[in-house]
């Protein structure tokens, strides 16, 4: 269905994926891990009681087995038809971006449920930008919206089970456990449980101690001799046909409760095609010199003979290490010899050198890190023969725009405007290459890790770089389909001088501006042209206005130009519509064909927008009228008056539908939800009200305001409603149950304006101290303030 394609990735999280199977080759061995994994496999498959216990966290300091623990129960489930999904997060793979993990589950569900499948294929028609929207709208209308409307709560007997590996390992993976335990407590995807894994994160912490009914399972605190006996388990069916009982024994004593010290140890001492049979009890007595040392002491003995310091090339092996680390992606053996000029063989050698703490299956194939913990381990070294350089992610940008100068017009040559890119012969990521596509992808993301001291000499190179070949960037990031990264980045970087590049007047004065046209004319093209890459060009370059994109236009001598100009100043007005008294409020309808105004002649009047023609006058209300809107689909208007009454009219024939009481003092400002379900008041008696906007009936009054009420707004999903208040606050409420969210304090004065950002991540504030602030919905934070 093409309504699903908006939620499909080119990669897999699941527990049976290329990558993961790399990461995670084993299941837990046989007798092993069995008290964990009974009590995983009787809380999923519990179905005595309803509603289920339904979320189960297990968690355990690095390398207590979480995710081979997770792998296991995925297979036992799924042979059982009760796994419904797995998420394996990475840090080197896209699975570490949180903004996967629900359209991921959604799209599984879709495939077990036909209901669900129904509801949310209807759910992608009406909002197909949901998909890609910030977290709790995604949770809300990917998930909560589809399973509620399709009744699955009350259909499925038997409990199924998502799996989520690694939540601290996702960006963003706090607010994803957040969402999950607020659905559990308010009762939402009922016959769902959630198994997810991580560190005992302090935010993690929190979160599931919110909880009244909960499985938790702390590894950390899992009997000794029980994890001891497990290990040499392991040990044993690993090794026992090369080391004596008695030398199992001693290992087992050396990893100190450790499966991740357990499994590098086998892959350290098991033979490879550089290390041969024989080195192996070589091997075990480099081990024992460590005795009763930490996992970082295996990982130096490891890089020791691995990286061999004191022979010659170190530091280039070495400089291999680090780019395989640091790639935000996990990189193949080729690209990486692109970025770091290091033959293919050189870094191939390396990598199975490390073969204890690094995957690699083929040269083709991404290298890939085993466990977090040797990452953190080489990135913290400070000092020594192994020293990280923080330079290291200044040399990769500046890498990454060197291979990015070879961009451009036309990057794929599609031979006809008529031409879509799914129509394409060969995929963009072929005709474009990895190292190309890459670097187009994770440029930003390496210059924002480099230190300020070494930004400072790339800034110049990126300027020229966005003003020379910006445009085709651009171009090649819609042909992979990264047009929201794309338009994130042009933001960032259209923001970034106010915060660190104020020193360099050529990054601020230039590329700033230029990024800032160039996102919205991304944003432009994704609404009128997705999915046609020339009409970047023909459609939107051509027709665009703003001066900032002159130097681009410049290039192109035969595109077609519109000549107009601005209207400025009211001799230019194009219609003037005379009321005949104060106007309080206007809007436009969502078409652009009419306008409604609030005015203090007691009425609500609708007018033709480009003819200025008044269409009907809307009478009821008793005193003057504060503030109107229209509903989405511009059938309704709300008025809200200083008779103290919110009313509802028929946009079309200006039949009044339903008058509001409920409010005690006068109504200052009236909105409807982005789904036309809800509609928001806010008064002069301290309280925000919401409504049900078909039967009229109040369903929540949101009280916390010192003072009267002048403005409030819904977020772009409908999840969220913000108010501002001559008490000088600006507060954030859950739509449905009427809790008060936040409480952002900041402005001096009475707060006038609110609106939520179009992706629901911000707030902005405008009051009568003279001064418009930013707020960062999740933290609550400001994040800067206009003055």
């Amino acid at each position: 269905v093409l309504q699903l394609k908006i939620l499909e990735v080119k990669w897999s999280a699941s527990y049976k994926s290329a990558d993961i199977n790399n990461l995670y080759p084993r299941l837990c061995t046989t007798d092993t891990r069995k008290r964990v994994i009974d009590r995983i496999e009787s809380w999923a498959r519990d179905v005595r009681q309803y509603p289920y216990i339904c979320i189960c966290w297990i968690t355990g300091r690095p390398g207590t087995g979480k995710s081979t623990i997770l792998k296991t129960i995925c297979k036992k489930l799924d042979e059982d038809m009760l796994l419904v999904e797995s998420y394996f997060c990475s840090i080197q793979l896209p699975s570490k971006d949180s903004k996967h993990v629900f359209p991921a589950i959604a799209l599984r569900l879709s495939s077990h449920f036909p209901l669900f499948r129904k509801h949310l294929i209807a759910k992608l028609e009406q909002e197909p930008d949901c998909a890609h929207a910030p977290l709790q709208g995604q949770f809300q209308d990917l998930l909560c919206a589809p399973w509620t409307e399709a009744g699955l709560e009350r259909q499925t007997p038997s409990p199924f089970v998502v799996i989520i590996d690694a939540l601290d390992e996702c960006d963003g993976g706090d607010e994803v456990l957040s969402l999950l335990i607020d659905a559990v407590e308010q009762g939402v995807l009922g016959g769902l449980k959630f198994l997810v894994s991580s560190r005992p994160m302090p935010a993690h912490v929190q979160h599931f101690c919110r909880l009244h009914s909960q499985t938790l399972l702390e590894l950390d605190d899992s009997d000794p001799t029980e994890i001891s006996a497990d290990i040499q388990r392991f040990l044993s069916a690993s090794l026992s046909w090369r080391l004596q009982p008695s030398q199992i024994v001693q290992l087992t004593s050396l990893t100190h409760g450790l499966f991740i010290f357990a499994s590098t140890l086998v892959k350290y001492l098991l033979p490879s095609p550089n290390f041969p049979d024989r080195d192996i009890q070589r091997r075990y007595k480099n081990i024992l010199e460590h005795k009763g040392t930490s996992l970082n002491a295996l990982y130096e003995v490891i890089l020791v003979e691995a990286l061999s310091p004191e022979s010659p090339g170190f530091r280039e092996r070495l400089r291999v290490l680090h780019a395989i680390l640091c790639v935000e992606e996990a990189a193949s053996a080729s690209v990486i010899a692109d970025f770091i000029g290091v033959d293919i063989p050189k870094i191939l050698s390396v990598a199975e050198n490390l073969r204890p703490v690094l995957s690699v299956s083929s040269p083709d194939d991404p290298i890939l890190v085993i466990h977090k913990s040797f990452y953190d381990f080489i990135v913290s070294r400070l000092d020594g023969p192994f020293e990280y350089n923080s330079l290291f992610q200044h040399d990769l940008t500046l890498s990454c725009l060197t291979h990015m100068s070879s961009l451009r017009f036309n990057i794929c040559n599609i031979q006809s405007s008529f031409t879509t890119d799914d129509d394409l012969e060969q995929s963009p990521t072929d005709t474009i290459g990895r190292t190309l596509t890459y670097a187009c992808q994770h440029w930003w993301e390496h210059f924002q890790k480099c230190a300020k001291r070494d930004q400072k000499n790339i800034e110049d190179s990126i300027a020229q770089f966005l003003t020379e070949k910006g445009l085709f960037w651009i171009e090649t990031m819609v042909l992979l389909g990264n047009e929201r990264p794309c338009r994130d980045t042009l933001n960032e970087i259209a923001s970034y001088p106010s915060v660190r590049l104020t020193h360099m007047k050529n990054f601020e004065s230039l590329v700033g501006p230029l990024a800032f046209e160039a996102s919205k004319m991304l944003s432009r093209f994704m609404t009128i042209s997705p999915k046609m890459t020339s009409h970047l060009y023909l459609s939107v370059l051509s027709l665009w206005e703003g001066n900032s994109l002159d130097r681009w236009k410049q290039q192109f001598h035969d595109l077609p130009r519109i000549l107009s100009r601005r209207i400025d100043g009211a001799r230019n007005c194009i219609v003037c519509m005379n009321v005949g008294s104060g106007i309080k409020s206007v809007a436009f309808s969502p078409d652009g064909a009419r306008i409604v105004s609030g005015s203090d002649d007691n009425n609500v009047h609708i007018w033709d927008a480009h003819s200025g023609r008044k269409l009907s006058e809307l009478k009821g209300h008793q005193h003057c009228v504060f503030s109107v809107a229209f509903s989405p689909d511009g059938i309704r208007i709300v008025s809200g008056s200083w008779d103290n009454s919110v009313r509802i009219w028929d946009a079309q024939s200006g039949q009044q539908l339903a008058k509001l009481d409920g409010h005690q003092d006068h109504v200052h400002s009236v909105a409807f939800s982005p789904d036309g379900a809800l509609i928001v008041s806010g008064s002069k008696d301290e309280s925000v009200r919401i409504w049900d906007a078909q039967s009229g009936h109040q369903l929540n009054k949101l009280e916390g305001h010192q003072s009267s009420i002048s403005c409030v707004a819904f977020s772009p999903h409908s999840v969220h409603v913000v108010s501002g208040s001559k008490d000088e606050s600006v507060r954030i409420w859950d739509a449905q149950s009427g809790r008060q969210l936040k409480k952002l304090n900041g402005h001096q004065r009475c707060v006038l304006s609110v609106a939520f950002s179009p992706d629901g991540a911000r707030i902005v504030s405008g009051s009568e101290d003279n001064s418009v602030c930013v707020w960062d919905i999740q933290s609550g934070y400001q994040v800067d303030k206009l003055e």
